[in-house]
């Protein structure tokens, strides 16, 4: 019997943007109510569709690392579990997993989307969905697994595909489910690292699949493609190499991750709380718009309330510190200022007689940990033409200044912005919130505009060293269906 490891990616889909769904992997963050004459258990759940290939059926799961995603080459470490017992498919039947989005809906409607008509491999996977479905829905019941008074299965009764009654509910059960201690990271390369953080090199191309669970195996048995190109020998040195990195990964990450307890708090996940889920921390109108990401709504207000307070912007701009915490002291002084929006395409130009300020507004191009394209090639050339543009139009005033502002989450190469004699200067949103917030306590005005206070919100969600938003947004609607249902605790 193989042993492996289970690396599942948590809260890595658009859809969970969907009004209707909740990712079934929030049961993963909590332990199961506790009842009068039990404590609650712990389940897992398994990135995207709760199952896994049959290649798995016999291994020994020694542990799972639930992780977030920040890109291809870097996850953070949320939580792990160990004294793994399977409660999916376990009538031994041969199973094929889910692999495409859709593939429920296809399954139901008895033909693909080009009208074709199932194969008989494809009906048998979806009548063993079906008694699965079943299986899970009576295991839960007869076990009374519940969230807030729940019914596990009932969570997710309301998102689309539920009426297929073909989704799962839970793949294992854990004997404990711990949270680090603190934020730490797995990494394809030392290039990647979070600076300030615990950070461990894993060998891989990619730490999670593109279905967001990846299975390390101790004997280095994995699955190695052949290339069209490739040569044999190339091909089995490259076969060997792989097998090699996924013994020293499986090694790694039991003895130095999993095995110790430094990394770990000391107790486990507890039941679900709604006092400990809050609405009001960093949600805004912007959530109401769903333009949480948005660059123009918060470039935008930025301009709204520099230009609507004066001396916020003065204040905000003598307080502003680079990414490397160096205070940039840019003083505008009282003299007449000038705010521009989208001046040969610049976010934010703000002119005084002896001050140019640049300000590029990047939060990022998509969420859940994707590249964010501020490293492309087309953001760069953007950069020097507003340089160029700025250099030779206001190059009779005496001081010029060319910010980024970004989102502390995201992790910015500034060699890359080195551009003629002058140096994009990086500031984080952290850095704007905390300066923002300084003046308003000493401003009345300020202080009690409630737009202002809103907004506040909004940036301060950018102000955080990891991007949570799917698991904010899975927690509040967590909470409204519990809520709904009259099982609060």
């Amino acid at each position: 019997m193989a042993n492996e490891i289970i690396i599942n990616r948590m809260f890595s889909g658009s859809y969970l943007e969907d009004d209707e769904n909740i990712g079934h992997e929030i049961i993963n963050l909590y332990r199961s109510d506790d009842k009068p004459d039990k404590k609650g258990g712990f389940y897992v759940y398994l990135i995207p569709t709760g199952d896994y290939s049959d290649a798995h059926r016999n291994s020994n799961i020694n542990g799972i690392l639930l992780v977030r995603g920040i890109n291809a080459d870097c996850v953070e470490v949320m939580a792990k579990a160990e004294g793994i017992e399977n409660v999916f498919n376990t009538d031994g039947k041969n199973w094929v997993m889910l692999y495409r989005n859709g593939e429920f809906e296809e399954l139901a409607k008895e033909s693909r989307k080009d009208g074709s008509p199932l194969s008989e491999k494809d009906k048998e996977k979806r009548e063993n969905f079906i008694k699965e479905n079943k299986q899970q829905r009576d295991y839960i019941k007869n076990n009374d697994i519940t969230y807030g008074g729940v019914l596990a299965n009932e969570l997710f009764d309301g998102n689309p595909e539920a009426h297929y009654n073909m989704s799962l509910f839970i793949t294992y059960k854990a004997d404990t489910i711990q949270m680090a201690r603190e934020p730490f990271y797995l990494i394809t390369g030392d290039e990647h690292a979070i600076p300030g953080r615990k950070n461990f090199v894993i060998k891989r191309a990619r730490l999670a699949g593109s279905a967001g669970t990846t299975f390390y195996r101790e004997d280095g048995n994995i699955q190695i493609t052949k290339k069209k190109e490739e040569s044999k020998a190339d091909f089995e040195c490259r076969k060997k190499e792989c097998q090699e990195n996924e013994k020293y990964n499986y090694q790694r990450l039991m003895t130095e991750i999993l095995s110790d307890e430094s990394l770990w708090k000391d107790t486990c996940v507890d039941c679900y709380d709604a006092s400990e889920i809050h609405n009001d921390d960093t949600f805004s109108f912007l959530t109401i718009a769903k333009k949480e990401y948005d660059e123009i709504a918060y470039s935008n207000a930025f301009v709204y309330f520099f230009e609507k307070y004066p001396k916020l912007l003065e204040s905000v701009l003598e307080s502003l510190k680079d990414i490397n915490d160096k205070e940039l002291m840019i003083s505008i002084g009282n003299q007449s200022t000038k705010i521009e929006r989208e001046e040969e395409n610049i976010d934010i130009l703000i002119k005084s007689e002896t001050c140019v300020v640049v300000i590029e507004n990047k939060i990022k191009s998509k969420i859940n940990g994707l590249k964010h394209d501020i490293y492309g090639e087309i953001i760069q050339n953007q950069l020097d033409k507003y340089f160029k543009y700025v250099e030779a139009e206001y190059a009779y005033v005496e001081d010029r200044y060319y910010l980024i502002f970004t989102p502390n989450y995201n992790k910015i190469d500034t060699d890359k912005f080195k551009i003629d004699r002058d140096t994009y200067k990086i500031v984080t949103y952290r850095s704007v919130y905390q300066a923002m917030r300084s003046f308003a306590e000493k401003d009345a005005n300020v202080a009690n505009d409630n737009y202002f206070a809103d907004f506040m919100r909004a940036i301060k969600k950018h102000t955080q060293d990891i991007d949570n938003n799917y698991e904010e947004i899975m927690k509040r609607k967590m909470k409204a269906l519990i809520e709904k249902n009259g099982n609060t605790r």
